[in-house]
């Protein structure tokens, strides 16, 4: 962190920065947490009484610590506020102890620090303990392919703790034996890793009010080995790349989750010889049964079910299927889903009975594609749909018409990474003219509109409210004239382009 002394080119005087408006000073701060101190000079008590001084500010602002740089923490407990952030970055204890001036700094502020992030750390255990209890009023805590090496013999009663992310990184879960206040929990280990989860399962289980629990690559995990009852009720269940040695446990604990409302299963590069064991065929049919289902998300290669009964009467509103198995494509999976509101299929195909029941339902209001066919996109028709989402499909010209024609009440458009063929400027005021569009969004088309489309969309959709547009145009960025002339017409905007990929690629 700057000192009072230190200074960087181009500066800004002091009284300048402090009349700045909020999204102003947003966007320079936001250099005061990269690697490169760049465009704005300002002194650690000018940056604390601004940033104080604003609440709006208060909530983006975080400071980074790393190796070279330092902050006057005297001079930054003038924070005050509850939503104060701190990460390390590439910050290691390992050769040498914690700085004295960190230790006395969070000795000044960390009362207030709410969140608390290690990304690419590597600390002795003993000094992790010590950050920690010297921001013992933490909410928030995410360790991120860090490595916290060495023993522990001192447990942590971090009692307003509510949120734990462990990505990619060694830590020993016997730090948190203490904690019972979890509500959210993620935990993420390395592909190759068979990690020892005898700790977390007893923490895991030791939790009153966890609401929100992510696991993702634990291969072959010991998680489930003891046969343990849960006192918490999860309302959100993710499990990615995941296969548990003691299944039968696994269910049991499934079983006895019954207020279950958002299920995400993703098992696409899982070994094909779980395929024939047939490994997670009880698991979702034990998912599926959960009457308190309203969203469900299926990420599945190659793994056939041997049936897909047990889909039937699934409660689940909103469905999201990824599947590259020709079961899918082959069978009437929809007709198991008979509440749907929302749906996101990313299949070779969607057979004629199953696209009779996306024309034939009530009920379904938003739909989202990926990677269907142009024809069979063409041949969708409900009057009910209102959110169309296109990602990474290609789709022709005939079939757009074909299904605008068939479904004119759509008021949201969002196409992203698609190279939509002859979906050109031409086109697109086709679409616009023709739709009566509130929200739009046309996000990594690398396609070479010209900026100002923005207006002719505006000039077609006279009800719109909000517009993204995302590298619709690699020559230029927009300018503040573009930003003015949607405010003015209180539409709310993204706008940006990337002027990098304008530049030469470099040869292979």
């Amino acid at each position: 962190m700057l000192t009072d002394e230190e200074t960087v080119s181009r500066s800004l005087p002091i009284s300048y920065i402090e009349n700045l408006p909020d999204e102003c000073l947003i966007e320079i701060f936001t250099y005061l947490t990269s690697n490169e101190l760049k465009n704005v000079t300002v002194t650690c008590r000018t940056l604390a009484n601004v940033v104080n001084s604003s609440s709006r500010l208060m909530k983006s602002f975080f400071m980074v610590v790393t190796r070279k740089r330092k902050w006057d923490f005297g001079t930054m407990s003038v924070l005050q506020r509850k939503h104060q952030a701190l990460v390390f970055f590439d910050y290691s204890t390992l050769e040498e102890s914690l700085d004295d001036a960190l230790i006395n700094g969070l000795e000044n502020i960390g009362a207030n620090i709410k969140t608390l992030e290690f990304n690419d750390c590597s600390l002795n255990a003993s000094d992790f303990v010590h950050i920690l209890e010297m921001t013992n009023n933490l909410k928030n805590l995410k360790v991120f392919n860090s490595k916290i090496l060495g023993s522990v013999y001192k447990f942590l009663d971090l009692k307003h703790l509510n949120s734990l992310k462990i990505i990619k990184s060694e830590v020993s879960y016997e730090i948190f034996s203490n904690v019972r206040s979890l509500q959210n929990i993620e935990i993420e280990t390395h592909e190759t890793n068979n990690v020892d989860l005898t700790h977390f399962q007893k923490i895991l289980f030791c939790q009153l009010k966890l609401k929100n629990l992510t696991l993702v690559n634990l291969r072959l995990s010991n998680l489930f080995d003891t046969k343990m009852y849960s006192s918490f009720q999860l309302e959100s269940l993710k499990l990615i790349q995941c296969h548990f040695r003691h299944k039968e446990n696994f269910e049991i604990f499934l079983e006895n989750q019954m207020s279950l409302t958002d299920i995400e299963l993703s098992l696409s590069n899982m070994k094909l010889s779980l395929d024939r064991m047939r490994y997670y065929d009880s698991i979702i049919a034990c998912l599926m049964r959960k009457y308190t289902l309203t969203s469900l998300t299926l990420n599945i290669e190659e793994y056939k079910f041997a049936s897909f009964s047990f889909m039937e009467g699934c409660q689940a509103r909103e469905l999201s299927l990824r599947s590259k198995d020709t079961n899918f494509s082959s069978s009437p999976f929809l007709k198991y889903f008979p509440l749907l509101e929302s749906l996101e299929v990313d299949i070779k195909e969607l057979n004629d009975e199953n696209l009779e029941i996306i024309n034939t339902s009530t009920r379904l209001f938003t739909l989202k594609i990926i990677n269907i066919s142009s024809d069979c996109f063409g041949n969708v028709k409900n009057k009910n749909i209102e959110s169309l989402y296109i990602h990474e499909t290609l789709i022709d010209q005939c079939d757009w018409k074909k299904f605008i024609e068939n479904n004119p009440q759509i008021i949201k458009l969002v196409i992203r990474f698609s190279f939509l063929m002859d979906f050109d400027v031409k086109f697109l005021e086709y679409i616009t003219q023709k739709l009566n569009l509130v929200h739009i969004e046309l996000i990594d088309r690398y396609v070479g509109f010209d900026n100002e489309i923005y207006k002719m969309i505006c000039e077609n959709c006279k009800g719109l409210k909000y517009i993204k547009l995302w590298n619709i145009n690699i020559e230029k960025n927009f300018d503040e004239l573009d930003k003015d002339f949607l405010r003015r017409k209180n539409i709310k905007f993204h706008l940006y382009n990337d002027e990098s990929l304008n530049k030469p690629m470099i040869p292979f």
